[in-house]
């Protein structure tokens, strides 16, 4: 009785999904090739700087003494400052990109300016 209840889950699940696939199409779990997958102010010193804030609240949790809190206090502070560098550095590298490249620039603001109507709740007919 179980395998033939398992059997036409398993028909009516593949049917479900075929047709699914046929009629929807279907987008893999992955960004195109040749994309990015992080940000590119996601650095291995933002990593790192971020790890170490992590371990010292860990162990300030654990241990609630004030030289304990002064040394989170001390590295969340120096990960704030190395995460607005690193996405300063990241800003200015994609305006001179934009720079660099007019056609793609107008491209960008184009859908730039596009998203901020859908905001808005402006939509053009086009």
């Amino acid at each position: 009785m179980a395998t033939d209840l398992e059997t036409e889950w398993q028909l009516f699940k593949s049917g479900i999904l075929e047709a699914a696939a046929e009629c929807c199409g279907f987008k893999g779990d992955r960004p195109p090739s040749g994309s990015q997958r992080r940000s590119s102010w996601w650095i291995r010193e933002v990593q790192l700087a971020v790890k170490e804030k992590k371990a010292v609240f860990k162990k300030w949790i654990v241990n609630k003494e004030p030289s304990t809190r002064v040394r989170y206090v001390k590295a969340s502070k120096a990960g704030v400052k190395v995460v607005a560098k690193a996405k300063a550095h990241s800003s200015e590298k994609f305006g001179e990109m934009l720079e660099s490249n007019f056609t793609r620039q107008t491209k960008y603001s184009g859908r730039l300016s596009a998203a901020s109507e859908e905001k808005k709740g402006v939509v053009s007919e086009s």
